[in-house]
């Protein structure tokens, strides 16, 4: 022979682990390439970042005595274009409409959710009519959102849903177009209440008492919600095994507007009365006042939680005594509020009903710990593994923001200058030079002696200005400590 060919199902099994453009090189080279390729192209998530890409798909997609084959075969589709066109936005509804005829589509991100469903009249509608979605994540949100999600077809298992927080107090006003319950998470999605596992929601409005129950729900976060009514989730989401309030900062203030005893008050009562969740399993908040706010009365494995300011420091103890939890994940602002009245160490150690047998602590050092007595500090972690039964302790040490800060905070946690002796400081800070300095392994093993318990504890040292990146672990079977050697550069 005076070439060699090879074997079609080679050629396809080379197709299998290429990547786009390879494959579509290699369905130039024959027709039987050309159809056995499409589904080498469209097995993983197809992203249109414009319109222009969005007409020729369209057109690839229709192309061809075969069309209704490729069309079975988009199982995810992502379009992330910041703008799009009238022509785009017609071409975007048919495809929509061929998907909803012969299509199998699983999974639809929309990164500008309003921009394209408000491009073209007959969009929502359009993707309203899918019958095949199993998961869709919808970004920058609105009102059409809201809308599609009100008469969606499909069945879903797994949202994601992120309104435009820009006018998340639009939504409060009653003479908008976004009245109060428009972004009701119990109500977003009640066509799929039966068959929905994980739900998140960002900028969501207020719930409702009378909603549909989800009994398939297990995962739920809210983010940027106003403070969240107990009783409503509760019977809405009656077999959560995890929820999740990350970065609540912007309620802060309207979390401090509420009174916080009669609420906490209210929570217990009704749940006295009427239950709580017996399968949730981990929670987490970054706001330790809106757990000590929602009150709950059940006991868990898992909590993850932070502390920013002084006044959460009071709230840890009740908060504990509420949960009780088995691996507990603390995330502390500040070092020094460790040893400010011991009031962490209260919480941790003379909680009612102590249950931690994990503790994993991640301490940042800031403006007000430069001149911070480490000695103290690590007595205080000595104190922690004596008094807790735990099997396991990490301690994190990160002194990156440290480093990097040339001001401090007052009472009021505003910046201002540093004064006296740390004003204009050009070398290490005290804190810092301290921490440099710690043999790591051996503070290590003497907090393992302390806990006559421990079976493991863990502690690294993260310093950007320095480069430092030291961990040391030990285990009371025996010495097993590293110092990863790479980390640390002169």
């Amino acid at each position: 022979m005076s070439s060699c060919k090879l074997n079609v199902d080679v050629f396809l099994v080379i197709m299998s682990f290429a990547d786009t453009t390879t494959v579509s090189n290699l369905m130039r080279t024959s027709s039987t390439l050309h159809r056995e390729g499409t589904r080498f192209l469209l097995r993983d998530v197809v992203d249109l970042k414009s319109g222009l890409q969005v007409t020729a798909f369209r057109r690839f997609m229709k192309n061809g005595p075969t069309h209704r084959r490729r069309v079975s075969l988009l199982h995810s589709l992502q379009l992330s274009m910041a703008t799009i066109s009238s022509t785009a936005a017609i071409s975007l509804e048919h495809l929509f409409g061929c998907l909803n005829t012969c299509g199998k589509l699983e999974r639809l991100l929309l990164s500008h959710t309003e921009l394209i469903l408000s491009a073209n009249v007959g969009m929502v509608a359009a993707v309203s009519r899918l019958t095949t979605l199993k998961e869709v994540v919808l970004l920058k949100s609105g009102y059409c959102c809201v809308a599609l999600l009100r008469c969606l077809c499909s069945s879903l298992t797994a949202a994601c849903i992120e309104f435009d927080g820009e006018d998340q107090e639009r939504i409060l006003d009653p003479n908008d177009r976004y009245p109060s319950n428009t972004r009701d998470p119990i109500q977003l999605l009640s066509h799929s209440c039966d068959t929905l596992t994980t739900l998140y929601v960002g900028s969501p409005g207020h719930s409702s008492p009378d909603g549909p129950v989800y009994p398939s729900l297990r995962e739920l976060n809210i983010e940027h919600g106003p403070p969240p009514v107990l009783s409503h989730l509760i019977l809405a989401f009656p077999n959560l095994t995890s929820i999740n309030f990350p970065d609540a900062t912007p309620e802060r203030l309207e979390l401090e507007a509420v009174d916080l005893p009669r609420h906490r008050e209210m929570n217990i009562a009704h749940q006295v009365s009427h239950g709580s969740w017996s399968s949730l399993d981990e929670i987490e908040a970054e706001e330790i006042l809106l757990l000590y706010l929602l009150a709950l009365q059940c006991p868990v494995r898992v909590l993850r939680t932070e502390i920013h300011y002084t006044n959460d420091v009071d709230l840890l103890a009740e908060v504990l005594t509420d949960l009780t939890p088995g691996v507990l994940e603390l995330r502390i602002d500040e070092a020094y509020m460790i040893n400010m009245d011991t009031g962490i160490v209260d919480a941790l150690c003379e909680t009612r009903d102590p249950q931690i047998t994990e503790l994993r602590l991640f301490v940042e050092f800031q403006c007000r710990d430069v001149a911070l007595d480490v000695d103290s500090f690590l007595s205080t972690m000595l104190d922690i593994a004596r008094s807790l039964a735990m099997s396991l302790l990490l301690l994190h040490l990160e002194c990156k923001f440290l480093s990097h800060q040339s001001c401090k905070l007052d009472d009021t946690g505003k910046s201002c200058p540093l004064k006296g002796e740390h004003r204009g400081w050009k070398g290490m800070y005290p804190a810092e030079s301290a921490l440099e300095e710690l043999d790591l392994e051996a503070i290590a093993w003497r907090t393992m002696a302390a806990g006559p318990t421990l079976k493991t504890v863990e502690i690294r040292l993260v310093n950007s200005r320095t480069d430092l990146d030291e961990i040391a672990v030990v285990h009371s079977s025996g010495p097993s400590s590293s110092l990863d050697p790479t980390s640390r550069t002169v």
